[in-house]
């Protein structure tokens, strides 16, 4: 009898949640200053967050003080792209999600020279049917914030004292 209910739970359980994926898609991305010269050709990575409120201003502070950007854990990523769209899409990693749940996701790009970087508000996605994908829209440069990545005030700090002992190396060695 044991062995029944847990073969009865086990088919309830796979009902109820489905390997789905979140069809991305970034938005027409054209309005970001400069477009075609800085942001076009880069990689835009994908995020899913844990709810609309999820909360990345300590990422972009982060970001902005110069710390290495690590894209561990997108769940897609792709090449911003030039006419006439515009605009990244594509399907993410199979997740669960139960008929009803909403995917909670934002988009990261950084420019060519890598000085600024675009991250866009916590966005909601369609409902997840019974079967299939859900889309998660970001709504274009729109919805972007573009950030200066200014290094960090102890890395400025190193960099003057590499150059003065340079300097005073030089000096002593006439």
């Amino acid at each position: 009898m044991k062995k029944v209910m847990t073969i009865v739970v086990a088919l309830l359980a796979t009902m109820v949640v489905n390997a789905a994926s979140v069809s991305w898609n970034s938005g027409n991305m054209s309005a970001l200053p400069s477009y075609a010269t800085a942001w076009q050709g880069q990689t835009m990575y994908f995020f899913l967050a844990d709810s609309l409120a999820h909360d990345n201003s300590a990422l972009i502070t982060a970001l902005s003080n110069g710390t290495a950007f690590n894209s561990f854990g997108a769940d897609r990523s792709g090449a911003l792209p030039g006419s006439p769209f515009f605009a990244v899409s594509g399907t993410g990693v199979d997740t669960s999600f139960a008929p009803g749940d909403y995917a909670y996701g934002y988009g990261i790009v950084f420019n060519a020279t890598g000085d600024q970087f675009a991250i866009s508000t916590v966005k909601q996605s369609a409902v997840f049917a019974a079967a299939g994908n859900a889309a998660l829209a970001l709504g274009g440069a729109a919805s972007f914030t573009v950030y200066e990545i200014v290094p960090e005030p102890t890395s400025m700090a190193l960099l003057a004292l590499g150059v003065a002992a340079v300097g005073l190396r030089r000096r002593f060695r006439k």
